[in-house]
């Protein structure tokens, strides 16, 4: 189930998958066309499938860590740096979303309690 929240489905997918689902209704009444539906079914299948083992199959595509410093000050910014390396065989376009506020109240959920420590993390790791 892990593996299945890590997908990202694009409006395109969905966009393929009405335009299939129409190709095959208009097949009941044009049986040529059932050809061409199954081929292009077979093909979108295919080529998500490929995408998933390209991805998934390197365990280590992004390696990631931030920098801070040990103690943060309120009064003052504090410099957070975020790495982020590269090591799939294709380059890759990635977003990095560090409003964790704006994200609960997108997601319309209740922010968490105060906490410290490992708790947060839990906490954090529930949401991502």
């Amino acid at each position: 189930m892990k593996v299945l929240k890590s997908f990202y489905l694009s409006s395109r997918l969905f966009i393929v998958a009405a335009g299939l689902a129409v190709l095959f209704v208009f097949s009941y009444f044009l049986p040529q066309l059932l050809v061409i539906s199954n081929l292009l079914f077979a093909a979108v299948v295919f080529l998500l499938v490929s995408d998933a083992l390209i991805l998934f199959i390197n365990k280590k595509g992004i390696y990631s860590y931030r920098a801070a410093p040990n103690r943060l000050s309120n009064g003052d910014d504090n410099e957070i740096k975020i790495f982020l390396e590269n090591r799939y065989a294709f380059r890759i376009t990635c977003e990095i979303i560090d409003e964790m506020v704006e994200l609960y109240k997108k997601d319309g959920k209740p922010l968490p309690s105060p906490i410290s420590g490992k708790e947060l993390v839990n906490e954090l790791q529930k949401v991502a």
